[in-house]
């Protein structure tokens, strides 16, 4: 009888031990504070391996959605004549020394093209985010490939113009 209740209590004891101790606890990384916002940078765009834009300024959002997720919006992507938004939400974020890296796939249904299949991978270092967009369109079947790189805004940079004078050649100006 006392060996069974031994057997019992040590049995207990190890189950708590095992219940108490879990290594696949999400980590919490300083989203907010460190890596959430917009950045401002560029695109290029291929279309079935097809170069079809180079530097194309464009803003990108990056938000958290959970202690080890962003999500990341691109708006007002225009694509051959239509204006698009992407908005990816659950990209898994993970920590690799200093930097950042994420990974998502998504399907979305994008008006004037359908559905189709989003898959990202990026890094975040030091203010700079790179992003590769893989997107199948399924209804036409096509891929495009969008590479993303920019620079997080710090919310201080200046509005002014930085033109301050212009002149005009020539000795007659016409207006209508």
């Amino acid at each position: 009888m006392k060996k069974n209740l031994f057997y019992l209590f040590a049995l207990i004891c190890s189950m708590s031990l095992f219940t108490a101790c879990s290594d696949d606890d999400d980590p919490v990384y300083p989203i907010e504070e460190e890596l959430a916002g917009t950045y401002k940078g560029t695109l290029d765009i291929e279309l079935d391996g097809t170069s079809i834009a180079n530097g194309m300024p464009k803003n990108i959002t990056i938000a958290k959605a959970g202690n080890n997720i962003v999500s990341l919006e691109l708006k007002d992507f225009s694509f051959m004549g239509m204006n698009l938004t992407i908005k990816l939400e659950k990209c898994v974020l993970k920590q690799n020394g200093t930097s950042y890296t994420f990974t998502g796939s998504q399907e979305l249904n994008l008006s004037d093209i359908g559905k189709c299949n989003v898959d990202v991978a990026g890094t975040i270092n030091n203010g700079k985010v790179e992003a590769d967009l893989n997107i199948d369109v399924l209804q036409l079947g096509q891929k495009v490939k969008v590479v993303y790189k920019g620079t997080k805004l710090t919310g201080s940079e200046s509005s002014e113009a930085k033109i301050t004078s212009f002149v005009f050649e020539g000795a007659t100006i016409v207006t209508e």
